[in-house]
């Protein structure tokens, strides 16, 4: 079992006359990306919050947003100083392209610092709440990730599938290339010898030798290799981040089906590791959004 990247989660607690709404958002990265905004009564317990998002979703850009509103309590007062500043600066602009000046000064006391925070510190049962809402919000983006690493590991698993078939197609081929080759250097050859009898043990010795630089049994045996412990990787239902180890795997499946391409030396053959690869990279871009 996988996990997808890309998630989303929103729960909303209340306290009292407080209200808290969480709201989580996923997507591709390389590593844990976090972001947050936060009300300043919670800055406090920014690192807390973090390691808190940190130990459940693992790898991905996360960006968490809280928004606090407490109906019974006046806790903001009024930067005069500020939003006279402010005041001064825009009401030209207001006045030159006529805008309300109630509607300005609606806008203004959104600016940073106009509006001040009389809460210095968070209680402990606000905190609770804050951590339990928290929890809701991320145990939403698991189920989420959970869903769509599930269509993820089965589109993986479909195009391991195929890779399997041109795979049984490129073992087919790859016996019959010999005799070609055969007929092929015989006839050369002898057009630079000028059709004269040729030496047939010296030659069976360096036709063994060319031949054996064009065996892809390795290759294949390898490459079947990984494919069963990338879907074992797939299949296996341990939680934990999975996503680095499917991208090796497929790194590796690469270099076995690019060492057949340059070893086919057959056109048909050739067209089987096209399609293998047109799969692999589809695997690629999947693991890239893998935990």
């Amino acid at each position: 079992m996988i996990y997808s990247m890309t998630g989303y989660g929103r729960a909303i607690g209340t306290i009292n006359t407080l209200s808290l709404q969480i709201e989580i958002r996923c997507v591709n990265g390389k590593s844990l990306e976090y972001n947050n905004r936060l009300p300043a009564i919670y800055n406090e317990k920014e690192q807390d919050i973090r390691k808190r998002v940190a130990d459940k979703l693992e790898r991905g850009s996360v960006q968490l947003t809280i928004q606090r509103t407490d109906a019974a309590a006046n806790n903001f007062t009024v930067n005069t100083q500020i939003l006279e500043n402010y005041l001064q600066s825009l009401q030209p602009l207001a006045d030159k392209y006529k805008q309300d000046s109630a509607a300005l000064l609606a806008q203004l006391v959104r600016l940073p610092e106009v509006l001040q925070n009389n809460v210095q510190t968070i209680a402990e049962e606000e905190w609770n709440c804050l951590q339990q809402t928290l929890d809701q919000a991320l145990e939403q983006v698991i189920r989420f990730r959970v869903q769509e690493g599930a269509a993820l590991q089965k589109d993986m698993e479909r195009n391991l599938n195929q890779i399997a078939v041109y795979l049984v197609e490129v073992e087919k081929l790859a016996p019959q290339r010999y005799e070609k080759i055969k007929a092929n250097l015989i006839k050369k050859a002898n057009e630079l010898l000028d059709n004269k009898e040729l030496d047939a043990n010296r030659f069976e010795q360096e036709l063994i030798y060319y031949i054996e630089k064009l065996d892809v049994n390795e290759e294949i045996i390898r490459l079947k290799n990984h494919c069963s412990y990338l879907l074992e990787q797939l299949q296996d239902a341990k939680p934990g981040s999975k996503g680095k180890t499917l991208n090796f795997i497929a790194q590796e499946m690469g270099r076995e089906i690019n060492t057949i391409g340059s070893k086919a030396n057959d056109a048909g053959m050739q067209q089987w590791v096209v399609k293998m690869k047109d799969e692999l990279e589809k695997i690629k871009e999947q693991t890239m959004n893998v935990v």
